[in-house]
């Protein structure tokens, strides 16, 4: 994800990590499957555990069983599922930060489903989802679908409220702190140290520092974002 923009998916899960009954139970499941206590601290780790793991049977199985088992105790939007898996295997937020959390899908009608293909609908019903349905004619173009959202949008809610669903509050940039603190750190951390982790023999440290948060499972954060957080406004004034 490029920079601090945030959506609700990861204030979501971000305000449900600071629950400790929250933590426990991600403990309890690492501890079941056979995962370090604090999570993994690299990717690597986690496909190493994975690659040892498949060599056994219904490994797959049970970590879903966890996610979902989790999802469903703290009424967590199955559309949080990546984020979640993240927290359960790093214990924060880090390739959730690039992840796309919809507020919609397109739903395929039932009977133009193939025989492998998930019936959404159903699976919002299983897990006990609000939703609502819209049926978009053949007939309309997208700006008539648009404007047919803006002008009815209160009969959604209507239908959404049925469910208990409750509108979702602003977003906060919180979830970085941690993110942006390590940017900050690895700044005044010696060149030579930081490319012997990224593995790169450039001397601009934010492209060093870009390098390392990949590897290390936060994602593509944006080079002249890393500048900015650490002031550095352009590649001109790069420090080596």
């Amino acid at each position: 994800m490029k920079g601090d923009t945030l959506n609700k998916g990861e204030e979501f899960l971000y305000k449900m990590f600071l629950d400790p009954a929250f933590q426990k139970d991600l403990e309890t499941s690492r501890e079941f499957l056979g995962i370090p206590k604090d999570g993994f601290n690299k990717e690597e780790e986690r496909q190493q555990w994975f690659e040892n793991e498949s060599k056994k049977k219904h490994t797959e199985p049970k970590a879903m069983g966890e996610i979902l088992r989790i999802q469903k105790k703290y009424k967590i939007p199955v559309s949080y599922l990546f984020g979640l898996n993240d927290y359960l295997f790093f214990n924060d937020a880090r390739n959730m930060s690039w992840q796309k959390f919809s507020v919609a899908t397109v739903l395929p009608p039932a009977h133009t489903l193939d025989s492998d293909d998930v019936d959404l609908e159903d699976f919002y019903k299983d897990n006990g989802e609000p939703y609502a349905k819209l049926l978009v004619f053949g007939n309309g173009t997208k700006n008539d679908v648009i404007n047919y959202i803006r002008k009815n949008w209160n009969e959604v809610e209507e239908i959404l409220k049925k469910q208990d669903w409750k509108p979702q509050g602003k977003v906060r940039k919180t979830i970085y702190k941690d993110r942006n603190k390590l940017i900050k750190e690895l700044w005044h951390t010696p060149t030579k140290e930081l490319q012997k982790e990224a593995q790169s023999n450039t001397a601009f440290k934010d492209l060093l520092i870009q390098k390392i948060l990949e590897k290390r499972g936060y994602g593509e954060i944006n080079d002249g974002y890393i500048r900015k957080l650490c002031g550095k406004t352009s590649t001109s004034k790069r420090k080596l």
